[in-house]
């Protein structure tokens, strides 16, 4: 993204070492700034820009032209030694020159280089400290890039503010810190340890500490989801700003984007050839970067542990002569042993199955990044910290256990790989962090959440209102491709008019922390903040003042915009009104929930079912990796008073009895199903995230009530093992099927579904896999005869409202819920498993079983006629005069009320956004 033309240019200068652990998240931090327009120059020692240069060349080029890494520019300065010079011979004696040397060269080389032209920031190092003088002795603001956890950066700034940290005299304790898990002596970073040998380095760290305060910013080279608690129990300390992870952007799935990282040695190629003949997941990587020196005993023992699990490995040695005789000749047809790799390309490729590592920043945050499990044998400086924050904070990985003499045996190391390799930790990650990219982007901006939002929308328009549907601009982009619009003139929707509007978040399309949900909701609040506010102010100057604000259950702070403006507010429950009530009552602490210390107890809320420990909603119970998602809905319900009402999609003979008694606690107001609105012009805008495909011709073909619909939403990701057996029941059954099987997003990193083999050909015209369907055409189609649902609540209602049963397969969140009240209370539905809940494949006889059951057993008439039974129900609520026609026309006229009742608001408006904004009567 480019600056704007008129913008006043922003020059940066960046200043670091050039070990390739300090200088690559350097670069990677420069490519990002030069991409959004800013000229950035990255300066080092003329020793450092040799090193870079020949890097990039493989030849050696002069230091004293002016040199370009992908538009970063390249400068350097005399460090008051000679080139062949061994600078890592005495690294105290070297570091304590550059320091006094340091701050008068690199003033020299500012003036030299920016006379002409202002200077905006100066960025440098945590190993550089001396650059902050520099840059105020000539004006320029300061920021640090911190190059370790933020964790490390608390560890730190505690220890230097005069905490209690072990000493000479009490050498092993336990340290308890904010943000952080309990910490023993050896999980701390050995340069605090009264045995640290390089005084060099604690005098560098010391002195950046007592001047931490001459930086206007921290940054760091982490993201807000990954140490939140960490982050968080420093901000009133000192603010941190997560700018990572700075890792290639092929980790990223960003492949049109180039690396700008550098490699310090010549790596091995030909090992990604090798990988591509091993079996996905796996080969053992093993690697412990540019510096760790193991004993020949760890190196033994390593060795044979590899040999012995049999497994396939790739081992970076550095030096062939520190492996035990024989080894490489023994094992040459199991593994490969190169001395340097093309670590993030290895670690992306899908045939790795686990990584061996020192624990070094850069190489745990990219296989943090890759969705890599690590096995940690930790050296010195930050790594048995980072080897801590693997196993007990982001639990991706294993530590290694030196015995009594300090060195790991075999067994140990053997244990481990087992365990990676066989037992839960290594699936259960990969399952983890796959569902945790895709809710990032979709719980904030779904489908699911807006679709209910542009109906609510659409029905208030044609009943005479301006509706404006705001949602950040990468979701409205999208929907207004999928709808074909092309400005942004408001749409008549019966007696109004329906228009898009859209916000900048503050981040690229392309941005990386998208795919972290924790971290994107924590933006979208900086950010939808005040873009809100001055799309609210912009409309009330142009006459078109909004009446009231709807929000959406995730984004709790679009009630205090609201209310900054006097704007009355509503909120939109997308779920059943039984899910508001297990929330609400969570919230107040009314009823017993299940905890860490008995996580199976039933729940048993006031006219409801009694519900098992895992079928609450499963944000609620405390195994939950969604906490966050938590505490957003949760938050909502801290802020009911502040919303005069609360508009639920669901109709009050759906639920009667719990809508009644959650009426005592708060308006509410059942609006739904507004999938069944009445038919108006126009009604056929959606919020679909892609187009779907054609197949309603495909059903034209078949008999009535033949054909199974199967489809799963947007965010659930089945296991391929569970795709297999459904497809196997699918034949044994023989019946009809039209499948939805989405693919996943590419940055997720998961394999598309593949069927058995020959699946397709036995199954001929009898069935159909499409990519997305018009899932509200297919459900009216005569052909259907069951719904084999996650039970998201909008699929959910739509069944419902289509009088079509279901084959309830729920994974997560409401969906739990949901099946119990359409098997239990709606009698509408089959259960064929509990999907996360039970965390086993559903087996295909099991499956075969619930689709007969649902389309010609015994009790399918009575599902089919309870199924018709809620459809009749839902067009007579939505139907003029119906329960939920009236209650939409009250919330109108409560609208029109207190819009009259103001002066800031004189004409009829509403707005919603994965918002609604109602803007002006027509």
């Amino acid at each position: 993204m480019a600056l704007n033309e008129g913008q006043e240019e922003i020059h940066v200068l960046m200043v670091t070492l050039t070990a390739q652990g300090h200088v690559n998240p350097m670069l990677r931090l420069a490519k990002r700034l030069v991409d959004e327009g800013l000229h950035v120059t990255l300066a080092t020692t003329q020793f450092g820009c040799h090193r870079i240069l020949k890097a990039i060349t493989t030849t050696t080029t002069t230091t004293d032209a002016t040199n370009f890494i992908s538009g970063i520019r390249l400068l350097s300065f005399p460090d008051g030694f000679n080139l062949d010079y061994d600078r890592g011979a005495n690294l105290d004696h070297y570091m304590e020159s550059l320091a006094k040397s340091g701050p008068l060269n690199l003033s020299n080389l500012i003036k030299q280089h920016y006379h002409h032209t202002k200077l905006s920031c100066i960025i440098s190092n945590p190993f550089v400290s001396w650059a902050v003088d520099a840059a105020l002795e000539n004006g320029i603001p300061c920021a640090m890039l911190w190059i370790q956890p933020c964790s490390l950066y608390a560890i730190y700034y505690r220890f230097y503010k005069l905490n209690q940290f072990p000493t000479t005299l009490i050498s092993n304790m336990i340290i308890e810190l904010p943000g952080l898990p309990l910490l023993h002596t050896e999980d701390l970073p050995s340069f605090l340890l009264p045995s640290n040998s390089f005084g060099g380095v604690f005098k560098l760290l010391s002195d950046l500490f007592e001047t931490i305060k001459k930086y206007k910013w921290v940054l760091a080279n982490s993201f807000f989801e990954l140490e939140k608690e960490a982050i968080e129990s420093m901000t009133e300390l000192c603010l941190i700003r997560p700018v990572g992870p700075l890792v290639p952007p092929s980790l990223l799935d960003q492949r049109q984007s180039l690396d700008v990282g550098i490699e310090m040695e010549k790596p091995d190629e030909t090992s990604l050839d090798w990988l591509n003949k091993q079996r996905p997941h796996s080969v053992i990587y093993v690697s412990f970067g540019s510096l760790a020196v193991l004993s020949a005993k760890t190196m033994e023992a390593i060795a044979t542990a590899l040999k012995n699990t049999k497994h396939p490995f790739l081992w970076v040695v550095k030096t062939a002569g520190q492996l035990p005789l024989g080894f490489e000749e023994e094992t040459k047809t199991q593994g490969l042993i190169i001395p340097w790799s093309l670590q993030t390309k290895v670690l992306a490729h899908p045939s790795i199955a686990c990584f061996i590592t020192h624990c070094g920043w850069n190489s745990m945050l990219e296989a943090l990044v890759a969705g890599v499990p690590m096995i940690a044998h930790p050296q010195w400086s930050d790594q048995p910290t980072n080897a801590k924050l693997v196993v007990d904070v982001f639990k991706v990985g294993l530590k290694l256990k030196p015995g009594p003499n300090g060195v790991i045996s075999n067994e140990d190391i053997e244990e481990c790989i087992n365990q990676m390799l066989s037992g839960p930790e290594f699936e259960g990650f990969k399952k983890n962090a796959a569902v945790l990219k895709q809710a990032a982007r979709e719980a904030v901006t779904s489908q699911g959440h807006v679709n209910p939002l542009l109906r609510l929308g659409k029905r208030l328009a044609s009943k005479g209102l301006l509706v404006t549907l705001s949602t950040p601009k990468g979701f409205a982009q999208k929907t207004a491709k999928a709808n074909n619009i092309t400005d942004d003139h408001p749409i008549p929707v019966g007696d109004g008019f329906l228009q898009f509007g859209s916000f900048e978040d503050g981040w690229d399309d392309d941005d990386p922390r998208r795919a972290h949900l924790d971290q994107y909701m924590h933006q979208l609040e900086l950010a939808g903040k005040p873009a809100i506010s001055a799309m609210i102010k912009r409309y009330a100057e142009q006459n078109r003042p909004v009446s009231c604000f709807i929000n959406n259950p995730f984004i709790p702070w679009a009630s205090d915009v609201a209310e900054s403006l006097g704007i009355p507010s509503a909120m939109l429950w997308v779920q059943s009104c039984a899910c508001f009530a297990a929330y609400y009552h969570y919230n107040h602490g009314l009823v017993t929930f299940p905890t860490e210390t008995d996580p199976e107890i039933d729940v048993q809320l006031p006219f409801m079912p009694l519900l098992k420990h895992d079928e609450v909603p499963s944000f609620l119970h405390p195994s939950t990796p969604f906490a966050y998602l938590r505490t957003a809905i949760l938050g909502q319900f801290k802020k009911l008073d502040k919303q005069f009402c609360v508009l639920m999609d669901t109709f009050q003979e759906l639920e009667p009895e719990i809508v009644e008694y959650m009426s005592k606690f708060c308006l509410i107001k059942t609006v739904g199903p507004l999938f069944k609105y009445p038919e108006v012009p126009n009604n056929t805008i959606r919020c679909d995230i892609m187009k779907p495909d054609d197949c309603i011709e495909w059903l034209d073909s078949k008999p009535a009530a033949s054909v199974i619909y199967i489809s799963f939403g947007t965010i659930v990701y089945l296991k391929q093992e569970q795709v297999d057996e459904i497809a196997e029941a699918l034949l044994a059954t023989g019946i009809s099927y039209l499948w939805v099987m989405k693919p996943p997003e590419k940055e997720f990193g998961l394999p598309i579904h593949t069927l058995p083999e020959g699946f397709l050909e036995k199954v001929g015209d009898n069935g159909k896999v499409v990519q997305w369907s018009p899932q509200d055409k297919v459900l009216i189609h005569p052909s259907v005869s069951c719904f084999v649902s996650h039970c998201g609540w909008n699929s959910t209602m739509e069944a419902l409202s289509c009088g079509v049963p279901i084959v309830a397969f729920p994974q997560w969140g409401d969906q739990v819920t949901n099946a119990v009240y359409l098997v239990d209370v709606f009698k509408t539905g089959v259960r064929m498993g509990r999907g996360k809940a039970e965390n086993r494949i559903i087996p295909k006889e099991e499956v075969a079983k619930c689709f007969v059951e649902a389309t010609v057993g015994p009790k399918a008439k009575d599902l089919k006629r309870n199924a018709l039974k809620w459809k009749e129900g839902a067009e007579a609520a939505m139907a003029g005069g119906g329960s939920s026609d009236r209650n939409i026309q009250a919330f109108i006229n409560e609208v029109r009320r207190r819009c009259t009742s103001t002066t800031m608001n004189h004409v009829d408006d509403i707005d919603a956004a994965t918002m609604n904004f109602v803007n002006k009567q027509i």
